[in-house]
């Protein structure tokens, strides 16, 4: 991923290895899904969500205890998509996590000490961050004359979610004259691997997703630490 791999050349001179204890199992709220991958941990879908393409299916125990989907990409969508349920496409939703494995030591420990950022590191960063977004931005098959663009970057920071130090950014982007949607990205790193969670929503559908969405982070857990 080049996000990671520019990012790791700014600021992987900071940190060196450490290890992160076993997280405790957190419960999963009724209605919800856990969703399991292997070599990775888990996070929690709501009701209102499904796996693209029924990829993830009945047998939660059984993935459990195998250690989940083996998959570098996992992509969840508003549910009834899959079975192209009307309804389903009158709102947008989507929590993607790729992960990419590199060499040993190639990115940050998932417990690197914060205090080692300085303002101007933390601007480095937030500017190397938005530079690489609007390139990827620019470069995608639906940016044509023009026709996607950011209309707001918020400001990339490095902070700790669920005790798991992450690289977070968000921006708003519009294609057209359509709804505007709402991205927020949050970069895990774990010493030879990263892994990106990534969810959007339409601004207009705020009240529909924003609060499951937080709640979808909140839940996100690297059981795989090295």
């Amino acid at each position: 991923m080049r996000i990671a791999s520019f990012l790791v050349l700014i600021v992987s001179l900071f940190f060196t290895k450490s290890t992160l204890g076993q997280d405790v199992l957190q419960p999963v709220q009724k209605g919800w899904d856990r969703i399991y991958i292997k070599d990775v941990g888990y996070f929690d879908l709501p009701p209102t969500m499904e796996i693209q393409k029924g990829k993830y299916r009945e047998n939660i125990e059984e993935l459990r205890r195998t250690g989940g989907e083996d998959t570098t990409q996992i992509t969840a969508q508003q549910k009834g998509l899959n079975d192209f349920n009307s309804d389903s496409f009158k709102t947008y939703g989507r929590v993607m996590l790729n992960s990419v494995i590199g060499e040993e030591g190639e990115y940050f420990n998932s417990n690197f000490d914060l205090s080692f950022f300085s303002a101007k590191e933390k601007s480095v960063v937030d500017q190397l961050m938005n530079d690489i977004v609007k390139k990827e931005v620019l470069s995608s098959p639906l940016c044509s004359q023009g026709s996607l663009k950011i209309i707001q970057w918020n400001s990339a920071i490095v902070e700790k979610v669920n005790g798991q130090v992450c690289v977070h950014w968000s921006y708003r982007r519009q294609l057209l004259d359509q709804p505007i949607v709402y991205i927020d990205c949050f970069q895990f790193h774990n010493y030879d691997r990263v892994h990106l969670l990534t969810l959007e929503y339409r601004e207009s559908e705020s009240d529909l997703w924003k609060t499951d969405f937080e709640k979808v982070v909140d839940s996100f857990r690297i059981t795989n630490l090295k």
